[in-house]
């Protein structure tokens, strides 16, 4: 059945980009500890680290998407614009990617927020524990 296939598919596509984003974003956490303690130790919250985080991994999905939209625009265009058309006059005008440019921010922006969610997701647990630390657990190796 292909529809089971299509919901195993929507249901842990999201949860591995989570688990990869969490990791991946963990080992960053880590290698700035020292970098952390230092700024909890000159007064900063451990809810500003946390947003200072979190925005620092908007900031670069925010890019990484928009390099991705521009390389897919790129694409689109010099493959040529596909329209679904059944061969009856204005039927294809029914067919949202007949529009290529509607169609097109449309998607863009459905990527976008689901980038956005994933990254949250897969950022706050790493930047929640990290700006927890205790400046002098954070720079004992310092």
């Amino acid at each position: 059945d292909s529809t089971a296939g299509i919901g195993t598919v929507t249901y842990y596509d999201p949860q591995t980009g989570v688990l990869a984003v969490s990791g991946t974003f963990w080992l960053h956490t880590r290698t700035r500890r020292e970098e952390i303690g230092i700024r909890l130790s000159y007064g900063a919250s451990p809810g500003g680290i946390c947003r200072m985080l979190i925005g620092e991994a908007f900031i670069m999905t925010t890019i990484a998407v928009f390099v991705g939209c521009f390389l897919y625009f790129q694409w689109a265009y010099y493959e040529g614009f596909y329209t679904l058309d059944d061969g009856v006059p204005g039927y294809g005008d029914l067919y949202l990617t007949n529009h290529f440019f509607a169609h097109f921010c449309i998607v863009s922006l459905l990527v976008y927020v689901v980038m956005m969610a994933v990254t949250w997701l897969g950022v706050y647990i790493p930047a929640h524990s990290i700006s927890r630390i205790s400046p002098v657990e954070a720079l004992r190796d310092e």
